[in-house]
């Protein structure tokens, strides 16, 4: 199944208009084999104010093993969230080309380590939450621009998996990836853990955020750059993680460690770290 536009001029704009604020497409069932979307633009703020909020989520994809889902050259403007792969024994997620603007939470979920992803070329930015929080088991996460997620939130997330289903086999590169001092999270939604007055706590982790113990193996970060935040890469709980030619720099003066090791939440020591080549600024 394959939604698109052909043709010449502008692509369409899909807007939502709704009195109540839901999900503009749902997949469920068992097995979704082969369903795409290309060149459509969606606006996902209803105009219309009700007490269950305006905003809808993009798509939410819940049942069990759907195969080869690809997203190319589609633009998602104020989303409640974007994409929501919080599925079982998934297979194959392919987002390309695309544009992610303005979320009140998560612009790209994953979860039980999704297969086989690739998340390239896309422009993810503005978020009172995360960007990309990922669960992914053989990934490639390549040439993207993520901008401005709520403080307390990161821009890109590894979240670790089960020992029989770890996270394992994602290649993390060429991304720019940038905080930025939140001025609208507790403005505009109630809800933050700062002020408005500093960088992002935490830009980029490869960790879990939850006490149970989780597993992640063999994961490369090279040729990032990492901007403007206390923190800008945490890790934990891995084993084999190379980081090497990147380039981390902030303009925060706190005594913040620019990367933080088995952070809170890891219950292992870290085994196999390379961390070379990278440039600190």
């Amino acid at each position: 199944v394959h939604f698109s536009a052909y043709g010449t001029g502008n692509i369409p704009l899909i807007i939502n208009t709704g009195k109540v604020a839901n999900t503009a497409l749902e997949i469920k069932g068992l097995g979704v084999f082969g369903f795409a979307m290309s060149n459509l633009e969606f606006k996902l703020n209803s105009n219309i104010k009700n007490p269950l909020g305006t905003r809808a989520v993009f798509i939410a994809m819940g049942g069990n093993n759907p195969i080869n889902t690809l997203f190319n050259n589609i633009s998602i403007k104020e989303m409640n969230q974007g994409i929501i792969g919080s599925t079982k024994d998934a297979q194959g997620l392919f987002i390309f080309n695309s544009h992610f603007y303005d979320s009140a939470i998560t612009q790209i979920y994953t979860s039980n380590s999704y297969k086989d992803v690739a998340i390239v070329n896309n422009n993810l930015d503005y978020s009172a939450n995360h960007l990309i929080y990922s669960n992914i088991s053989h990934g490639l996460v390549y040439n993207n621009n993520l901008s401005r997620p709520a403080f307390g939130r990161t821009a890109y997330r590894l979240s670790g998996g089960t020992f029989d289903n770890p996270n394992n086999y994602v290649w993390i590169s060429d991304n720019k990836i940038s905080g930025w001092i939140d001025p609208r999270t507790s403005a505009e939604f109630g809800r933050a853990f700062s002020d408005g007055k500093r960088y992002n706590f935490d830009l980029v982790e490869l960790a879990p955020n939850i006490a149970k113990d989780k597993a992640m193996h063999d994961i490369v970060f090279t040729r990032n750059s990492v901007i403007d935040a206390e923190i800008l890469l945490r890790i934990g709980v891995g084993e084999n993680i190379n980081v090497e030619k990147n380039t981390f720099q902030s303009a925060d003066s706190s005594r913040s460690p620019r990367i933080l090791l088995n952070k809170n939440f890891s219950k292992r020591p870290l085994k196999n770290m390379s961390i070379n080549n990278n440039k600190f600024i």
